[in-house]
């Protein structure tokens, strides 16, 4: 809950866009995952679907993204290998969240974290 709380104040206060990336199917699958997220304590949530989760990288990369935090160990991984051969991942914060299914096999230099809130206390953005 306080992790919702600081992401929405920043959101409101103009101190960062926040997206959620989503490879979800279905009939409206995009105004259903913004219903849930709102349901769950996300202010106006802009939800971004891809087809494939392998669109993610790319759409991180087109649109700058400094911050992203995924479960996925597979995004990861390729979001970190991508990265670091194109040269872009300095300045960067993309963080796996740790699950018991994402242990094995991560990329050298994943960086992972338990929580959102760990995440937003590692770049400095818990309650600002």
């Amino acid at each position: 809950r306080d992790a919702l709380m600081t992401v929405n104040s920043l959101v409101k206060r103009g101190k960062i866009e926040l997206y959620f990336i989503t490879n979800r199917h279905g009939y409206n699958a995009k105004t259903q995952t913004e219903n849930w997220l709102y349901e769950h304590g996300v202010n106006f949530p802009t939800v971004l679907i891809v087809t494939d989760a392998k669109e993610k990288v790319p759409l991180i990369r087109n649109l700058s993204l400094d911050f992203f935090l995924d479960d996925r160990l597979e995004t990861m991984n390729d979001l970190y290998t991508t990265a670091q051969t194109e040269g872009w991942l300095e300045g960067k914060h993309y963080f796996l969240q740790e699950m018991p299914y994402n242990k094995a096999g991560r990329v050298n230099g994943v960086r992972v974290v338990s929580s959102v809130r760990e995440a937003l206390e590692q770049v400095g953005l818990w309650k600002i």
